[in-house]
This record gives C-alpha cells, sequence and structure tokens, in this order.
C-alpha cells in the first residue's frame, strides 16, 4: 500500500472515529436529560411566606405540647415517689405484723403446751380415786401465824 492510500484510511477513519465520538456525547446528553427529574416549578413569595407562617403555627402548637407532656411527666414522678413511699411504709408494716405474728405463735405454742399439761392432770385427777387426805396430829395447838403479805399469783400473758 502506497503511502498516499494509507494517509486516506487513517485520515477517513479518524474522521468517522470522531463522528461517532461526537454521536455517542449527544446520545448520552439525550439520556441523561430524559431521566432527569422534571424541573421544580417556580415558587412565589406568598406561597413561602404562608407555609412559613404554618411551620411557625406548628413549631408553637408542638411547644405547647411538650410543655404540657413535661407538666404530666412530673405529676407522674410525684405520683410514682408517693407510690413507692407506700409500697415502703406497707414493707415495713407488713415485716412488723410477720414478727407480731410470729411472737404469737410462739406463745399461742407455749400455751398450748400448759393446756396439754393442764388436761393431762385434769385427765389424771379423773381416773384415779379421790383420796381424802388424813388430818394430821399436832401435839399442841398452833399460835396465830403472823401475818405475812399473800403474794398475788402470777398472771398468764395473754396473745
Amino acid at each position: 500500500m502506497s503511502p498516499r492510500t494509507r494517509r486516506l484510511f487513517v485520515s477517513v477513519f479518524t474522521a468517522l472515529c470522531i463522528t461517532l465520538g461526537v454521536v455517542s456525547i449527544q446520545v448520552a446528553a439525550t439520556l441523561t436529560e430524559a431521566a432527569a427529574p422534571p424541573p421544580a416549578p417556580p415558587v412565589s413569595l406568598e406561597l413561602l411566606r404562608a407555609q412559613l407562617a404554618d411551620e411557625q403555627d406548628r413549631a408553637r402548637y408542638l411547644e405547647e405540647e411538650l410543655a404540657r407532656l413535661i407538666a404530666l411527666t412530673a405529676d407522674l414522678e410525684a405520683a410514682l415517689a408517693t407510690t413507692d413511699d407506700q409500697v415502703a411504709t406497707d414493707g415495713l408494716t407488713a415485716d412488723q405484723l410477720r414478727v407480731r405474728l410470729a411472737d404469737a405463735q410462739a406463745r399461742l405454742t407455749e400455751l398450748t403446751v400448759l393446756l396439754e399439761e393442764a388436761q393431762a392432770r385434769l385427765h389424771e385427777l379423773e381416773t384415779t380415786p379421790a383420796k381424802t387426805p388424813r388430818p394430821e396430829k399436832t401435839p399442841h395447838p398452833s399460835p396465830t401465824p403472823t401475818s405475812t403479805p399473800a403474794t398475788p399469783p402470777t398472771p398468764v400473758p395473754t396473745p
């Protein structure tokens, strides 16, 4: 191949490559433009002011609601503290009642034992024949006893 023909082929292929590049760029631009979102419509100043006023009203409402919720939370915290105190007091009262119940049960056990012993003695007295005690013979009549204070009977604790 002659140099002249070779130059012609190179020139034609170069022009063809450049043309192909330009066409590719145009196709890509067209596809990108088609895929892009539609342009936003223009917003008027009045619309922006109205939206701002709406948002400010909403912000005021939310602030009032927040203040109300904070007050409600404080009330609930106070009620919870009161309930905690009541539960603690009830717990102490229940513990005190348990101690008193244990003491009463211990006394009841003692009294039950004493009652059983007394019933056993009573049964024993009922089953054995009664013996009349013989009077003791004293050679001399005893003088009047000296006055000593009588000791009162010991009271039995009651539950």
